[in-house]
C-alpha cells in the first residue's frame, strides 16, 4: 500500500488542488488539498487546505471509512478515491501549483 504515498492532482477539478496519501507509522491518511490557498468556490469562499482524513485498511485496501474505496490504477499513476480520479504528481509540481495558485489568488 506503500505505492498510493504521493501527491495527486484531481483530473477535471476546476479548482487548483492538490491531495496527499501519507504514512505515519502504521497509519495512512489522505488530505484533499495540501496547497495553502488555491482560489474561491462557487459561492466565493476562499479554498483552503483540509484536514487529513485517517484511512481504514481492509482486505489489504485503503478506503475512507470502509465506504469510498481507493484504488491505483496498473501503473501506479491514477489514483481512484470513489468517483473522483487523480493522477500523480512529483513535489516540483506541487511546488509550481502553488506558486500558480498564489499569484492568482493573492
Amino acid at each position: 500500500m506503500d505505492n498510493h504515498i504521493g501527491y495527486w492532482q484531481p483530473i477535471d477539478s476546476k479548482a487548483l488542488k492538490v491531495a496527499e496519501i501519507s504514512k505515519d507509522g502504521e497509519n495512512y491518511s489522505l488530505n484533499r488539498n495540501i496547497l495553502k490557498k488555491s482560489g474561491v468556490n462557487l459561492l466565493g469562499r476562499e479554498i483552503k487546505p483540509s484536514k487529513p482524513t485517517l484511512l481504514q485498511i481492509n482486505d489489504d485496501k485503503l478506503s475512507i471509512m470502509g465506504l469510498e474505496p481507493i484504488a491505483l490504477s496498473f501503473d501506479n499513476n491514477e489514483l481512484f478515491v470513489g468517483n473522483n480520479k487523480f493522477k500523480r504528481i512529483t513535489k516540483q509540481q506541487v511546488d509550481a501549483i502553488q506558486f500558480k495558485a498564489e499569484e492568482e489568488f493573492d
